[in-house]
């Protein structure tokens, strides 16, 4: 149990006592911050102060797409069933040259406008391309060119 607040501590303790509390308190502060748990738990209380003043689906989605990282964003269950959705609505073959997974090659689903820059357009499947692993990786992450989409077989032009 912690020590009470420091207008409690006058009352209940003695001068030596509270400078005792209070060198033990800057050590473990000096401690926690130092090791980054401090920075660690005071930015998962933010995040979950945040969320859950978030009223709508679209501001939690707002907010994971902001604060989630890489790894946990492209694992959860929006992220994947917005890909999904993108590869049947443009197919799945690369936008650039054409290569699907029939030809070996791995299918990425792209932002656009990067996810760093552009969070409100995270879950935008307007705002998703479908490249093969070498032209996204080509592509990098601050380009945020539209790469000219393939006719498809079945739109008559």
């Amino acid at each position: 149990m912690f020590p009470p607040s420091k207008g409690h501590r006058q009352k209940f303790f003695t001068s030596a006592e509270v400078e005792v509390i209070e060198a033990f308190e800057r050590w473990r502060m000096k401690h926690l911050r130092k090791s980054g748990e401090w920075y660690r738990r005071e930015r998962l209380k933010r995040i979950a102060q945040k969320a859950a003043k978030a009223q709508d689906r679209q501001e939690r989605l707002l907010l994971f797409a902001t604060t989630a990282t890489s790894k946990t964003f492209y694992k959860s269950q929006a992220w994947l069933t917005l890909r999904f959705q993108a590869i049947q609505k443009y197919g799945r073959s690369c936008f650039s040259c054409g290569a699907s997974p029939e030809n070996g090659v791995a299918i990425h689903v792209d932002h656009i406008k990067p996810r760093f820059i552009w969070p409100e357009l995270a879950f935008d499947i307007n705002n998703l391309q479908i490249l093969c692993e070498r032209c996204n990786l080509g592509k990098g992450l601050h380009q945020t060119r539209v790469i000219r989409r393939r006719p498809s077989p079945n739109s008559s032009t």
